[in-house]
């Protein structure tokens, strides 16, 4: 049996990784913070408070707490993973890619890092990188439908449309209410010229998305096209 300060503990985070699943964060963090007084010792209650940190898009307290999962468990390749995407956030690219690199040298199966480093990647205008990691990740996982949205628009930077369009088909496949995947397609119509599949889509973001800009950007795309067709 765990020393009673160890079971409590326990009891603490996974109060805490409740509270956060239901984005209570500050109660979360509170039943962190007991978790740590109580076991100090312990990687993932860092590494649980450094996600809900990076939720609430305080970056460098995420930093910090992952900082603390590494110290107390240098395998602990979702710490460096996490860790990544909060360098990433705050724009500090090169530390983004280093730790997506070091979590992929632990673990060469871990799909989020060659998908978040390829994002990284296309972040910096480093394309043929970026689609050699999403190459990666839909090898490890073909019904990865973010890898796919996110290679399609990669070739659609590079003014590869039909290959990206054929990429967000495929995410849109695998995921037939990713608003972000028609997006991105009816901006590749748009771009071709082909301005009745892109209405199609930007409509297809207003009908489904929750997200306010995104819906905002479906909107004024729509707008532009009528303004072309003059009407």
């Amino acid at each position: 049996m765990a020393p009673p300060n160890l079971q409590d503990a326990l009891a603490y985070n996974n109060r805490g990784l409740a509270y956060a699943a239901q984005r209570q964060y500050d109660l979360a963090i509170a039943n962190y913070n007991k978790a740590i007084e109580l076991a100090p010792q312990i990687a993932f209650t860092y590494y649980n408070r450094g996600t809900v940190y990076a939720g609430m898009g305080q970056y460098d307290m995420a930093i910090i707490n992952y900082n603390k999962a590494i110290e107390l468990d240098p395998k602990f390749t979702e710490a460096y993973t996490n860790r990544g995407s909060a360098y990433a956030d705050i724009g500090q690219y090169s530390n983004a890619i280093a730790d997506y690199s070091k979590a992929i040298e632990l673990d060469p199966k871990l799909v989020g890092a060659y998908n978040n480093r390829g994002t990284t990647y296309a972040d910096i205008g480093q394309y043929d990188l970026a689609v050699a990691d999403y190459n990666k990740a839909i090898e490890l996982d073909p019904k990865l439908a973010g890898a796919y949205k996110n290679r399609g628009y990669v070739y659609n930077q590079k003014g590869l449309y039909d290959i990206g369009i054929a990429d967000l088909n495929k995410a849109i496949e695998l995921d037939p209410k990713y608003a972000l995947a028609y997006q991105n397609r009816g901006a590749a119509y748009y771009l071709k010229g082909l301005y009745d599949r892109a209405l199609a889509d930007f409509k297809m973001v207003i009908s489904i998305s929750g997200d306010p800009n995104l819906v905002n950007d479906a909107k004024s795309s729509i707008a532009e096209i009528n303004r072309i067709l003059g009407r």
